[in-house]
C-alpha cells in the first residue's frame, strides 16, 4: 500500500463530500429611495394588487425571487416565511435496502450478480498473499547464507536436481498468479461495469419520478420549498443517491471481504501474530474513521458556506436588473465574497485535518509493522513459524484492516445516499391534496360557467396567521364579466387562484355548475380556463411553441388566429423568423407588450369557458391596451371573464364591479352605480387615476423622437464593451409590432427592421456553426501556467507543500529497502545477529512512519491553503465579472441564471483540481517513481526492467478508466445542464405550467433530454469495466513475470532474493496505478 495510494484516495473523498451546490436563495429585497426596506406604494402603470400585500415591480421587471414571492402570495412577510421553512422536520434516512426500491427484477438480477463477483474480486487479496508466502519461503529456503543451492533429497535419500526442483516450485507459482490474474479482470470487469449499470438504470427511474412528483404537487406545497432547493435535490442529492447504490457499493464489499479474508488467513497461519497486529488494528480502523468523519464534519460547514454563497449569487443574477437598476453590484459582490470567505476557512481546517489523518494513519501503520516483524522474528527463531508465513499473517492482518478503514467514506457515501434518498423518497411518496395528476373527479361534458364564493374564509399555508379572505360571497353568472379591484392585500388575486384551484378555501365552498371545485378533476377544470397574468411567464422556445402550450393539439392555423385575436399576429410576422422565433429564457428577447400578447393568445388558443385576466394589459402602452383590450372584450363574449384591473377604464363595461376591502367585498354593482356611493372604494379610486390622466403629456411626435434619441445612447453607451454587434441586435427587445399602426413615417423603420433582422439572424446561424471552433480558439488564452500565476500569491505555501510532498514520495522507496532487509535476516544462521538487525528495522520503520506523518501535515496544510484561496479568487472573480456584464449578455441562453451558478459552484473547484493538493500528489508521485526507479537499477536491472514493462499497461488501463469516467462526467454535465435548466424552468415558472396543464410536457421535455446520456452510460459501462478488470488484474501477471526471472536470476546467483523483494516491491509500489493516474 503506497503513501501515493492513501493520499489521492483520501483526496478523492474529500471532493466527493464537498458539494458545490445552491440552496434557496432568500428574496431580494430592493431598497426604495427613502432608504428603507419596505414595499413601494403603487405608481402610475401599476396594478394596485398582487394577491400579497406588496407592489410589483413596475414594468413587469423586478427581482426573480421578488416576484416569485409575490406570485406566492407571501409579500412583505418573505423573511418570516422562509425562517418557517428552514425549521422543517428532520426525516430519518432510509434503510439500505429501501436505496433499491425502485430496481426492476433485471436490476435486482445483476446487482445480486455484481454482488458475487465484488465478493470474489475481495477473495483474489487472500490467495495471493497465501501463494505470495509460499514463493518466499521457497526463495529464502532455497539458499544458504553464501547463496549456493542447498541439495534435497526425496523420501528414498537419493539426491533431487536442486536446480529443476526450484524452477519448478517457482513456475508453479507464476501460473498459479496468472490463472488469479484471468480471474480478477473477469470478476472486476463483472462487478465494475453491472454496478454502474444498474446505478445508471435507477438514476434514470429515479430522476423521472422525482420531476414528476414536483411537478404534480399543489401550489401550496411549493410555497414553503423553494425552487433553488428542489433543483439541487434533483441534481445533486439524485447524484448522492447513485454514489449509495452504483460501484462504491461494490468497492465497499470489495474491501470487507478482503478484511474477513485477511483475518481469517491471518488466524490460520498463525493465531497469535494475528492477534498481537489485531491489538493495533483497531487503532489504524480509527484514525482513519475518526479521520473521515471529522472531514465529514468540516465539509458540511465547507458546504454550507459554498450553499449560502451560491444562493446569494442565484438570487442576484436571477434579480440582475433589479440589481444593476439600484447600483448593488459592490453590494452584492461584498455578500457573496463573505461567503466565500467562510468556505475558504473551512476548506484550509478539512484539508488540515485530512492531512493530519493521513499521517497519523501511517504513524501507527508503520509502528505496527515494526511490532509485527519483532514478534514475529521471535516466533521464527522459537521454530512457530516459517518466513513467509510471517509475510502473509502481517500483510493479510494490517492490509486487511486497513482496507476496512478504506470502507470508511464509502460508508459516508452511503448514510448520504440514505439521507438524501429519506428526503426524495417523501416527495414522490406524497399524496397532494389536489392532484393535477389525478383522474379522480368528476369531469361534466359541458361547462356553463357559473361561479360561486360561498362564505370562503382562506389563509396561505406558508403564511397561517395571516386570514387574506374572510367570509367572501360572490357569484359569477355564465358570460358575465366581474372586475375585482381594491388596494394591495385585498384578495383579488386570491380568489383568482382559489377558481383555478391553486388552493383549497379553508372554509365555505367553491363551485362551479354548482358543482364544488373539490369535487371536479383538477386538470379537467384548469383545462376549460383561460388565465392571463400580470407578469406573463414565457417559455424558452419559440413563439409558436408558446400558443401551443395553451393546447398542444392545436393547429398552426388555429395558433395565427389566436395571434391575430391578441393584437399579435402583425408583429410577431415583421419579424424574419415569424412564429418560429425564439423568445429566449422568460421571454427576454420580446418586451413586455410583446410578451403579453403573446401570452394572451396563448389563454384565447385554449378556447376557455372561463377567462381570468389578472392585469393582462398592464404592460401595454395605451394605444396598444385599446387596441387589445377590445379583442379580449370580444374574447370574453360569451364566456364568464373575471377580471383584475388597475386601469379602471378598462372596465367600466363590465357586468359588475366588486371592490373588495381586508377579505371581503364591501361595494358591488356596475360602474354607475358604484360612482353615485360617495366616499366609496371604488371612486376614490377612480378620482385618483384620473388625477393622474389629467397632468400634462408631451406630443407625441416628441415622445417618439425621446425614444429614438434614448436607443441611440443606449446603443453608443455600450461601444466596444459589447460582446459583439450580432449579439447585441439579437439580445435587443424586438420592435412592438403596434409600431406599424402608429405613423406613416415609421412603416420606413419597420422595413429595415426586417433587414436588420435577417442579417441577424444569417449571422446566428453562421455563428452557431463557429461556435465550437471559437470555444476551441479561447481556450487557447488558458493554460497551466495561467493558473499558477493567479496562484502565485501562495507560492511560498506551494513549495512548502511540494518539497513535504517530496519527502512523502521518496518513503516508500525507503521502506521497500527496510522491507526486503527484513527477509534478509530470516536467512541468517547467528541469533544474536537477527535480533540485532530486526530491532534495528523495526525502529527504521517507526521513523518513517513519523517523517511521514509531519510531511503530511505539511503537506496537505500548505497546498490545502494555496488551492482554498485560488478558488475563493476564481469564485470572486468570475462573479465580478457576470456583475460587469451587459444586460444583453445575459438574454444569451449560455448565461442563464441555472447556467452561471453551475458554472461558479463547479468550474472553479475544477480549476483547483490543478492545484492544491494535485500538486502535492504530483510531486509525490514524481519523486515515488522516480526514486524507486534509481534505487531498483540500482540493486538489479535486469528484473527493473521486466517490471517498468508492466507499469505502461498499469498507467494506460488507469488512463483508459480514467478518461471514461471524465467523458461520461463531462456528458453527465451537459445533460444536467440541459435537463436542469428545464427543470428549472418549470419548477420557478410551476404557476403558469400548473395553469396551463402543461406538467407532462416538461416530463417528456426533462426525459428527452437524459435519454441519451443514459444509453451513452450504459454503454461506457462496458468500457469502462474492461480497463477497470485490466487495472486490478495486471498486478497479478506482474507479480507472475517478475518472481520467474527474479527466480532464474537467483538460480544463476545475478541476485538474491531480498534484492529480488527490494526491486519487485519498490517498482510495483512506486509505480502503482494511483501513482500513475497522477499524471
Amino acid at each position: 500500500m503506497s503513501v501515493n495510494t492513501i493520499n489521492v484516495q483520501a483526496a478523492e473523498m474529500a471532493d466527493s463530500e464537498i458539494e458545490k451546490a445552491d440552496t434557496p436563495p432568500p428574496p431580494y429585497v430592493a431598497v426604495v429611495s427613502n432608504g428603507k426596506t419596505e414595499p413601494v406604494s403603487p405608481q402610475n402603470g401599476e396594478v394596485l394588487e398582487n394577491g400579497n400585500g406588496s407592489a410589483a415591480p413596475q414594468n413587469g421587471k423586478g427581482s426573480a425571487a421578488q416576484l416569485n414571492g409575490e406570485q406566492n402570495g407571501k409579500g412583505s412577510k418573505a423573511k418570516d416565511d422562509k425562517d418557517d421553512k428552514d425549521k422543517k422536520p428532520d426525516i430519518p434516512p432510509v434503510g439500505f435496502l429501501k436505496l433499491y426500491r425502485f430496481a426492476t427484477a433485471f436490476d435486482i438480477f445483476i446487482t445480486l450478480i455484481a454482488v458475487l463477483a465484488s465478493l470474489a474480486q475481495g477473495l483474489s487479496f487472500p490467495l495471493l498473499l497465501l501463494f505470495f508466502g509460499d514463493i518466499t519461503d521457497t526463495l529464502i529456503g532455497s539458499v544458504d547464507l553464501t547463496g549456493n543451492i542447498t541439495l534435497p533429497t526425496d523420501s528414498s535419500g537419493n539426491v533431487v536436481d536442486p536446480v529443476k526442483l526450484f524452477r519448478d516450485e517457482i513456475t508453479r507459482f507464476c501460473v498459479i498468479y496468472a490463472i488469479l490474474g484471468v480471474a480478477v479482470i473477469g470478476v472486476a470487469y463483472i462487478s465494475h461495469s453491472l454496478w454502474n449499470t444498474t446505478a445508471s438504470r435507477q438514476m434514470f427511474t429515479i430522476r423521472k419520478l422525482f420531476f414528476a412528483a414536483i411537478l404534480r404537487q399543489e401550489i401550496g406545497w411549493f410555497d414553503t420549498h423553494e425552487s433553488g432547493e428542489l433543483n439541487t435535490r434533483l441534481s445533486e442529492d439524485v447524484d448522492k443517491i447513485r454514489m449509495g447504490i452504483g460501484d462504491k457499493v461494490g468497492q465497499t464489499l470489495y474491501l470487507i471481504t478482503v478484511f474477513l479474508g485477511g483475518i481469517v488467513l491471518g488466524f490460520i497461519k498463525s493465531w497469535k501474530l494475528t492477534l498481537v497486529i489485531l491489538a493495533i488494528s483497531p487503532l489504524i480502523v480509527a484514525s482513519a474513521g475518526l479521520m473521515a468523519k471529522v472531514l465529514q464534519t468540516f465539509s458540511k460547514k465547507e458546504f454550507d458556506s459554498y450553499a449560502k454563497a451560491g444562493s446569494i449569487a442565484e438570487e442576484v443574477l436571477s434579480s440582475i436588473r433589479t440589481v444593476v437598476s439600484f447600483g448593488g453590484q459592490q453590494k452584492e459582490l461584498a455578500r457573496y465574497t463573505t461567503m466565500l470567505e467562510g468556505a475558504k476557512s473551512q476548506g484550509i481546517k478539512r484539508n488540515t485535518a485530512q492531512a493530519a489523518g493521513i499521517g497519523v494513519v501511517y504513524l501507527v501503520m508503520f509502528g505496527a509493522y515494526g511490532l509485527a516483524f519483532w514478534y514475529g522474528t521471535k516466533l521464527f527463531l522459537e521454530m512457530e513459524l516459517l518466513p513467509g508465513d510471517i509475510l502473509v499473517v502481517f500483510f493479510a492482518v494490517l492490509f486487511g484492516a486497513f482496507s476496512f478503514g478504506q470502507a470508511g467514506p464509502n460508508f459516508g457515501n452511503i448514510s448520504q445516499a440514505r439521507g438524501a434518498a429519506a428526503v426524495i423518497w417523501a416527495v414522490i411518496d406524497q399524496k397532494p391534496s389536489i392532484d393535477s395528476s389525478s383522474d379522480k373527479g368528476l369531469k361534466p361534458d359541458t361547462v356553463t360557467g357559473e361561479i360561486s364564493f360561498e362564505n370562503v374564509h382562506f389563509v396561505y399555508p406558508s403564511r397561517p396567521d395571516v386570514k387574506v379572505l374572510k367570509g367572501l360571497n360572490l357569484k359569477v353568472k355564465q358570460g358575465q364579466t366581474v372586475a375585482l379591484v381594491g388596494s394591495s392585500g385585498c384578495g383579488k388575486s386570491t380568489t383568482v387562484q382559489l377558481v383555478q384551484r391553486f388552493y383549497d378555501a379553508g372554509e365555505g365552498v367553491v363551485k362551479l355548475d354548482g358543482v364544488d371545485l373539490k369535487d371536479l378533476n383538477v386538470k379537467w377544470l384548469r383545462q376549460h380556463t383561460g388565465t392571463v397574468s400580470q407578469e406573463p411567464i414565457l417559455f424558452a422556445c419559440s413563439i409558436k411553441d408558446n400558443i401551443r402550450y395553451g393546447r398542444m393539439d392545436v393547429t398552426d392555423e388555429q395558433i395565427q388566429a389566436a395571434a391575430v385575436e391578441a393584437n399579435a399576429h402583425d408583429f410577431i410576422s415583421a419579424l424574419p423568423k415569424g412564429y418560429d422565433t425564439l423568445v429566449g429564457e422568460r421571454g427576454a428577447q420580446l418586451s413586455g407588450g410583446q410578451k403579453q400578447r403573446v401570452a394572451i393568445a396563448r389563454a384565447l388558443v385554449r378556447n376557455p369557458k372561463i377567462l381570468l385576466l389578472d392585469e393582462a394589459t398592464s404592460a401595454l402602452d395605451t394605444e396598444s391596451e385599446g387596441t387589445v383590450q377590445a379583442a379580449l372584450d370580444k374574447a370574453q363574449s360569451g364566456r364568464t371573464t373575471i377580471v383584475i384591473a388597475h386601469r379602471l377604464s378598462t372596465i367600466r363595461n363590465a357586468d359588475m364591479i366588486c371592490a373588495f376591502k381586508e377579505g371581503i367585498i364591501v361595494e358591488q354593482g356596475t360602474h354607475a352605480e358604484l360612482m353615485t356611493l360617495e366616499g366609496g372604494i371604488y371612486q376614490n379610486l377612480v378620482q385618483l387615476q384620473s388625477r393622474k390622466e389629467e397632468k400634462p403629456e408631451k406630443p407625441k411626435e416628441e415622445l417618439e423622437d425621446e425614444d429614438e434619441d434614448e436607443d441611440e445612447k443606449k446603443t453608443n453607451e455600450r461601444g466596444p464593451s459589447s460582446p459583439t454587434k450580432v449579439q447585441q441586435i439579437e439580445n435587443t427587445p424586438l420592435i412592438d409590432g403596434n409600431d406599424l399602426n402608429r405613423s406613416d413615417s415609421k412603416r420606413g423603420s419597420v422595413k429595415g427592421l426586417k433587414r436588420m433582422m435577417s442579417n441577424i439572424s444569417s449571422h446566428s446561424v453562421s455563428s452557431k456553426k463557429d461556435e465550437k471552433k471559437e470555444e476551441e480558439e479561447l481556450l487557447k488564452y488558458f493554460s497551466f501556467g495561467r493558473i499558477m500565476k493567479m496562484n502565485s500569491p501562495e507560492w511560498c505555501y506551494i513549495i512548502m507543500g511540494s518539497i513535504a510532498a517530496g519527502v512523502n514520495g521518496a518513503m516508500q522507496p525507503a521502506f521497500a529497502i527496510i522491507f526486503s532487509r527484513v527477509l534478509g535476516t530470516f536467512a541468517l544462521t547467528d541469533v544474536d545477529e537477527i535480533n540485532a538487525r530486526t530491532t534495528l528495522y523495526c525502529l527504521l520503520f517507526a521513523a518513517i512512519g513519523v517523517v511521514i506523518m509531519v510531511a503530511s501535515v505539511v503537506q496537505g496544510s500548505a497546498l490545502g491553503k494555496s488551492g482554498e484561496e485560488l478558488t475563493v479568487r476564481l469564485r470572486h472573480n468570475a462573479f465580478k465579472a457576470m456583475l460587469r456584464q451587459d444586460i444583453s449578455w445575459f438574454d444569451n441562453e449560455k448565461n442563464s441564471t441555472g447556467a452561471l451558478t453551475t458554472r461558479l459552484a463547479t468550474e472553479a473547484a475544477q480549476v483547483q483540481g490543478a492545484t492544491g493538493a494535485r500538486i502535492g500528489v504530483l510531486m509525490q508521485s514524481v519523486c515515488n517513481i522516480g526514486t524507486a526507479i534509481v534505487i531498483s537499477f540500482i540493486y538489479g536491472w535486469q528484473l527493473t526492467l521486466l517490471v517498468l514493462a508492466f507499469l505502461p499497461f498499469i498507467a494506460i488501463a488507469g488512463a483508459i478508466e480514467w478518461q471514461l469516467v471524465q467523458s461520461s462526467e463531462a456528458q453527465d454535465k451537459e445533460a444536467l445542464e440541459a435537463s436542469g435548466k428545464v427543470a428549472t424552468e418549470a419548477i420557478e415558472n410551476i404557476r403558469t405550467v400548473a395553469s396551463l396543464t402543461r406538467e407532462e410536457t416538461f416530463q417528456s421535455k426533462y426525459l428527452s433530454l437524459l435519454e441519451g446520456p443514459y444509453r451513452t452510460n450504459l454503454k461506457r459501462a462496458q468500457a469502462s469495466g474492461i480497463a477497470y478488470g485490466v487495472s486490478q488484474g495486471i498486478i497479478f501477471f506482474a507479480y507472475a513475470a517478475a518472481f520467474r526471472l527474479g527466480g532464474h536470476l537467483v538460480e544463476i546467483q545475478v541476485m538474491t532474493f531480498d534484492n529480488v523483494f527490494l526491486v519487485f516491491s519498490a517498482i510495483l509500489f512506486g509505480g502503482s496505478e494511483k501513482n500513475c493516474s497522477a499524471f
